[in-house]
């Protein structure tokens, strides 16, 4: 089990090493992206534009201004909505989703099949996987597989 533990730790550290640099990548961003709003007089509509329409702006076209209250207006639709779930399978209308009393959290299918459409069908529980995923029991030690 120390062997493992040992093989594994350093990799442990590496994910953390890039998650510190994707943040301060994030940052850096928010930053140049907070000081073009100031130059531009934008202030925070700047993040309605992407990054290549924010650098033309800056260059002086200012075509892409016209977006923004477009974008403004979907961005007030969507905001009130619900988190996502994890897994979308199919096509997704989150505004059916959401007003749907009975949407799960955890996992949409555009097909409507669910785990109580499982639990009906024959055909579907004979293709059901059970148990852990991941982790097997070896005779000798533990390990992920």
């Amino acid at each position: 089990m120390k062997r493992r533990i040992n093989q594994v730790a350093p990799k442990a550290g590496l994910r953390e090493a890039v998650r510190s640099e994707y943040v301060c990548d994030r940052w850096v961003a928010r930053k140049f992206a907070l000081r073009a709003g100031q130059l531009t007089g934008l202030g925070d509509d700047i993040f309605f534009l992407t990054i290549e329409e924010v650098l033309d702006v800056l260059s002086g076209d200012e075509t892409a201004l016209q977006l923004i209250t477009a974008r403004k207006d979907i961005h007030s639709r969507y905001s009130p909505l619900p988190a996502y779930p994890s897994i979308i399978c199919g096509r997704f209308d989150p505004f059916q989703w959401a007003a749907d009393p009975e949407r799960r959290h955890d996992i949409y299918f555009a097909s409507g099949f669910t785990s109580a459409a499982m639990s009906d069908s024959s055909e579907l529980n004979d293709n059901l996987i059970t148990g852990s995923a991941g982790l097997r029991v070896d005779s000798r030690e533990w390990f992920v597989a």
